[in-house]
């Protein structure tokens, strides 16, 4: 039986990435102008938007992939590249707050930061040790 452990970090991780795809949703429009502009400067028009939704569907995808291989299939070395995604987002959050505060959309940073704290949260219901046991339980 999955331990709560896992139920939370379900209920967490999928709640980042639905508030990733608010925050996306309500970005797209700014960061759709910007991806047009510098596709035109490289002689690519029309490209800009089609460029941000095929990425931003290849990150969602790649998440909700990760987190499928995890708490499904129970592939225990995928909550360390979970890890390092989580890691590297925290890395970038000061970049990304600047930038969506430049652009004065204070809830976009506020979406990022919400979505990074619900991800780490979800981390570390996935590293708690009932999760551990029931992740490495797979045969059983």
């Amino acid at each position: 039986m999955r331990p709560d452990s896992m139920k939370k970090f379900d209920m967490l991780f999928l709640g980042a990435l639905a508030v990733g795809v608010a925050n996306f949703a309500l970005s797209y429009g700014r960061f759709s102008a910007l991806m047009e502009q510098q596709m035109a400067q490289a002689g690519v028009e029309g490209m800009g938007s089609t460029a941000l939704l095929v990425g931003a569907g290849i990150g969602f995808g790649l998440m909700l992939g990760l987190w499928f291989l995890v708490a499904r299939l129970r592939i225990e070395f995928i909550k360390w590249l979970l890890l390092l995604l989580v890691v590297y987002n925290a890395a970038m959050l000061p970049q990304s707050v600047a930038q969506s505060l430049a652009g004065e959309s204070s809830m976009s940073a506020l979406l990022g930061v919400v979505a990074l704290a619900l991800q780490v949260a979800a981390l570390w219901f996935l590293f708690r040790p009932a999760s551990k046991a029931w992740l490495s339980s797979k045969g059983e």
